[in-house]
């Protein structure tokens, strides 16, 4: 039910995606790794399209939701070790009061208003 590239040493890898489709009802997925620049993982499986069978191919496209989160909370736990980011909150609120820890918020009120420029 899956195919691609999982090099030695990522074998769980291969194996956890495996495990969403036989015993947790995944319908159709991939995952794409790459360590020091090199692909070590490169799988996907399932069908892509419910309704018609169509398989999920190495080129199918998803819709992602939230995928950088834990990435931004890997950073800023990281800078937060080393004294780049405070992550305790602003004991003053609002906009012309802006803190680390506020930016990471959803309601940090950041907005993209037109070609690569963001406002608070």
């Amino acid at each position: 039910m899956t195919d691609g590239l999982c090099k030695p040493g990522f074998e769980r890898v291969a194996e956890a995606f495996s495990k969403n489709f036989d015993s947790k009802g995944e319908i159709g997925a991939s995952v794409c790794l790459t360590v020091g620049g090199q692909t070590v993982v490169d799988l996907w499986g399932g069908v892509a399209d419910p309704k018609t069978q169509a398989p999920w191919t190495r080129d199918t496209v998803s819709i992602v939701f939230s995928c950088t989160k834990g990435a931004t909370a890997l950073c800023a736990h990281v800078l937060a070790s080393r004294g780049k980011l405070d992550l305790r909150p602003a004991r003053q609120g609002g906009r012309d009061h802006a803190h680390d820890a506020g930016s990471l918020l959803r309601r940090a009120g950041v907005a993209r208003s037109g070609e690569g420029q963001w406002t608070l």
